[in-house]
């Protein structure tokens, strides 16, 4: 059979998921552990690491309603988690593809889902401190943050890759001449929706990214 090479990327909260998934996937491939379940297809994988746009490591402080609201908006969502009230309203149309579908969702937040998020971007950096989110044996990290981002601010994604070099393998541990690349590429003026290319003022920084992304995919292909 061929050798398949395989990356994971996400964008925001699909960042965050592409950097566990993909810790996961390196510590299952890695583990000399029997007990390790590993799918046969793996003999046939070449995992060469995580693609990470503006990932959702952190949050924008100014972002976060008041204590006191937060706890009265925690217990709404479990009363009417459907219903969105004073929560962030999603604005689709500078990312649909193609720009006429209506499968993307628009108006604002559910309550559940604000509180989800919420917690996960305070998850991350709890995890990152801890070390449950490493990415130690991940082959190769790329992370791509706009500098300009309003909500994820780009010393939150600074500190997470600081965080993932530290738990880098030595030269000596991995055996090797070097330990696998960690990268962090910020986009100069670049918001959170880094691809965004319909919007006027996102052309330049959504150029940019892509030539990351095209860049990083032909180095591991």
């Amino acid at each position: 059979l061929t050798t398949t090479t395989l990356a994971l990327s996400g964008s925001s909260l699909g960042g965050c998921l592409a950097a566990y998934a993909s810790q996961k996937i390196a510590e299952a491939i890695s583990s000399s552990d029997p007990t390790v379940s590993k799918n046969d297809d793996w003999k046939h994988c070449n995992f060469v690491g995580a693609l990470l746009l503006s990932p959702a490591v952190g949050i924008n402080a100014a972002a976060v309603p008041p204590p006191s609201i937060l706890t009265c908006l925690s217990v709404l969502a479990k009363v009417i988690p459907s219903v969105g009230f004073l929560t962030p309203v999603e604005d689709p149309s500078h990312y649909n593809c193609p720009p006429w579908t209506k499968r993307n969702f628009a108006g604002s937040w559910p309550l559940k889902t604000s509180k989800q998020m919420l917690d996960i971007t305070q998850r991350v950096p709890k995890d990152v401190r801890e070390g449950t989110l490493n990415m130690r044996n991940v082959p190769f990290v790329t992370v791509i943050s706009g500098s300009k981002d309003p909500i994820v601010p780009l010393e939150a994604v600074k500190t997470f890759v600081e965080a993932v070099l530290e738990h880098r393998p030595s030269s000596n541990e991995s055996n090797e001449q070097s330990a696998p690349a960690v990268e962090f590429i910020p986009i100069a003026k670049g918001d959170h929706g880094l691809l965004a290319t319909p919007l006027a003022n996102n052309k330049k920084t959504a150029k940019e990214t892509i030539e990351q992304v095209v860049k990083f995919l032909q180095a591991h292909s």
